[in-house]
């Protein structure tokens, strides 16, 4: 509890910050220069060659859902491009967990969920509800981005913290991703999702269902807490799709 109590008033107090300073209106969440860094490049080539074939099944599993989700993404303001942040957090999967226990298609720890709204008890963890869980981190995308002032900042705190993206700020005049000194994982999580933007824009890597379909699999899915029949084939899926795509995810 107390080290709940101290994150939640670091991210108020980080909150009332931005308000006092009134930080200037955003940067674009990226920009033409971002998508031909030659880290994005690589990672490009990476998922084309290598990758491919794993990448193509991927987005063959998230096809049922994508929409809406790219849908929900449009109806907060957000580019419908960064679902693919799914992908790279979970392989679009919402009974993903991690070692560090974080939970759901969005990844988000026991903390941050709560901070975003998210129900977390005996009975329910939204973090694996598709449409609250996508919602929740469209607030919290938008909170970073507001805070940062910058879509590639924004990122990178969704996935190593704010705090963490501050301190490296602190060392550096520039105010870019770019310059900064971060985890591996983060210097490696935004390239890979502006690689991953990219590409879903080519016809033969764009997942395809009418929206009506996708929202209604996906309340469907968000509805079945993987029980009997259902739980096993989803184990089975994850557990085949986590073969696919570790390569694209480490």
């Amino acid at each position: 509890a107390a080290l709940l109590d101290a994150w939640t008033i670091a991210r108020v107090v980080a909150r009332l910050e931005v308000l006092r300073v009134r930080a200037p209106e955003p940067e674009p969440w990226w920009r033409e220069s971002d998508l031909k860094h030659a880290h994005v490049v690589k990672w490009k080539e990476t998922f084309s060659t290598s990758n491919e074939r794993s990448l193509k099944h991927w987005i063959e599993e998230a096809s049922p859902y994508a929409p809406h989700v790219r849908e929900i993404l449009r109806e907060e303001g957000l580019p419908e491009e960064l679902w693919v942040l799914t992908l790279l957090e979970s392989g679009f999967r919402p009974e993903a967990r991690s070692h560090q226990a974080a939970v759901g298609p969005w990844q988000f720890l026991a903390p941050t969920a709560r901070h975003v709204g998210l129900l977390l008890n005996a009975e329910r963890d939204q973090r694996r509800d598709w449409e609250d869980a996508t919602r929740a981190a469209c607030r919290y995308l938008n909170e970073l981005r507001d805070e940062f002032g910058n879509g590639l900042l924004a990122l990178a705190a969704f996935n190593c913290g704010p705090g963490r993206v501050h301190r490296a700020l602190a060392q550096t005049k520039k105010h870019s991703f770019w310059a900064l000194d971060l985890p591996r994982e983060t210097e490696r999580y935004v390239p890979r999702a502006l690689a991953l933007v990219e590409m879903t824009h080519v016809r033969s890597y764009r997942p395809y269902v009418p929206v009506d379909r996708a929202r209604r699999r996906l309340l469907e899915g968000s509805r079945l807490e993987v029980r009997g029949q259902a739980q096993r084939r989803q184990a089975r899926r994850a557990r085949g799709q986590a073969r696919l795509v570790r390569g694209l995810v480490r």
